[in-house]
């Protein structure tokens, strides 16, 4: 969950409930359905379909919001991938969600209520650093 405070608790719990039949369970901002009382600027929303678009290129993945901080993982996905991630960035998400794809767990994207907070550290800067990790990870 994002530090930030964008989403609630109560999304959380929707997003355990799918552990029932998933290996982890993201949370899309993306995906008919999804509720943003508060959405972020223009820009921003720019800046995560890009993302969203180099994610699929690179790594073959199709959820549309890697980035949302709302996530659950089950236990044992988790401990099994675990110790191969290498990323300590904001990459983190998508090597994490790569590495259950490639080990086979079964990863749920569910619309989720998301709103906007003006406290977001992550910025253009934090941006490129994504993209410069994502290229290490998928190729060095």
């Amino acid at each position: 969950m994002d530090a930030d405070g964008s989403t609630s608790f109560s999304e959380l719990e929707r997003l355990f409930d799918r552990l029932v039949a998933a290996d982890a369970a993201i949370g899309s901002r993306w995906l008919p359905g999804s509720v943003l009382p508060v959405p972020q600027g223009f820009r921003r929303r720019v800046e995560s379909r890009l993302f969203n678009l180099v994610t699929r290129a690179l790594f073959g993945l199709d959820y549309r919001d890697t980035q949302c901080g709302a996530k659950a993982f089950r236990r044992e996905a988790l401990e099994r991938v675990l110790p191969f991630i290498r990323s300590t960035g904001f990459e983190f998400d998508v090597e994490l969600l790569w590495r259950l794809r490639k080990s086979g767990y079964r990863v749920e994207e569910v619309p989720i209520t998301w709103e906007n907070r003006d406290e977001s550290k992550v910025g253009t800067g934090d941006a490129k650093e994504m993209l410069s990790g994502m290229i290490r990870l998928r190729f060095g």
